[in-house]
C-alpha cells in the first residue's frame, strides 16, 4: 500500500518500478494489474481500481452527425473540425517501410528501421486517440442524451478514393467511445437509422415550402445558416 500510494508498483523479479501517468488524483490500490511490452520495447501497465462516478451531464438532449471535414458536429452548432493531419510522420512511415522491405529479415539495421516505424506508427496513433478522446468527452459532457447515425464502417471504406479519410477520422471509435461515456455518466445514446435522410431535411418549415430539393444543400446547420 505506502509503494502504490508513491506511485511505485512492485513485481516479482524487477523490484519497485516507477510509475509514469497523468493522475491529478491517484486511484485506490488496484485488484488486478497487466504488464505488457509493445513493438517499440516499452513496458506498459493496466490496472482495475474503483474510481468515484463521473458527474452528470446536463439534462438535455444533442444530435452528433460525423464526417470527414468536420469529425464531428452537434445539433446546437458546436463543431470540432478533424484532427491534425500528420503527413510529414505519415511520409516518413512510408520512408520506413520502404527501407525495411530491403533490408535482410533478421539483420540489425533491419531491426533498427523496424523499431523506428513502430515508434512512428505509435506516435501517430497516440494523435488520433487523443484527438478522439477530446471530442468525445465535449460531446458526452454537454449532454445527457446523444443522439448517433448507425453507421456501415465496411461498407464506407469500399469508397477508395475516401478510405484513407475515413480511416484517419476514426469514425467507428469516436461511435465507440461516446456509447461508454454516456453511460458512465448516466445518460442514454438513441441510434437514428442509417437510411433515415436525415441531410435532406431542413429544420425551417418556410425555406423546406419554397425548395423541396434540398439534397445538395448539405445537413441541416448548413441550411440554417445558409437561410440566416
Amino acid at each position: 500500500m505506502r509503494a502504490w500510494a508513491d506511485r511505485r508498483l512492485i513485481l516479482p523479479g524487477l523490484g519497485p518500478c516507477r510509475l509514469i501517468d497523468s493522475f491529478t488524483d491517484w486511484p485506490s490500490m488496484p485488484k488486478m494489474v497487466t504488464v505488457r511490452r509493445d513493438a517499440c520495447g516499452d513496458y506498459w501497465i493496466s490496472f482495475m481500481a474503483k474510481v468515484d462516478h463521473l458527474p452528470q451531464a446536463p439534462d438535455r438532449k444533442i444530435g452528433v452527425d460525423v464526417g470527414i471535414t468536420d469529425l464531428a458536429v452537434t445539433s446546437d452548432g458546436w463543431k470540432s473540425g478533424q484532427q491534425p493531419v500528420c503527413k510529414k510522420k505519415a511520409n516518413r512511415l512510408r520512408r520506413y517501410q520502404r527501407q525495411m522491405s530491403r533490408r535482410i529479415p533478421g539483420s540489425t539495421r533491419r531491426g533498427t528501421v523496424k523499431r523506428r516505424a513502430a515508434r512512428l506508427q505509435r506516435d501517430i496513433a497516440n494523435i488520433r486517440k487523443d484527438f478522439v478522446h477530446k471530442v468525445s468527452h465535449e460531446i458526452t459532457s454537454s449532454a445527457r442524451t446523444v443522439v448517433l447515425e448507425t453507421l456501415n464502417v465496411k461498407g464506407m471504406l469500399s469508397n477508395h478514393h475516401l478510405a484513407r479519410s475515413l480511416s484517419n477520422a476514426s469514425l467507428g471509435e469516436l461511435h465507440r467511445q461516446i456509447d461508454y461515456k454516456v453511460k458512465q455518466r448516466g445518460g442514454t445514446v438513441i441510434r437514428v437509422d442509417q437510411w433515415e435522410p436525415t441531410s435532406k431535411r431542413c429544420s425551417n418549415p418556410y425555406l423546406r415550402r419554397r425548395n423541396r430539393h434540398l439534397t445538395a444543400l448539405g445537413p441541416i446547420l448548413d441550411l440554417s445558416e445558409l437561410w440566416e
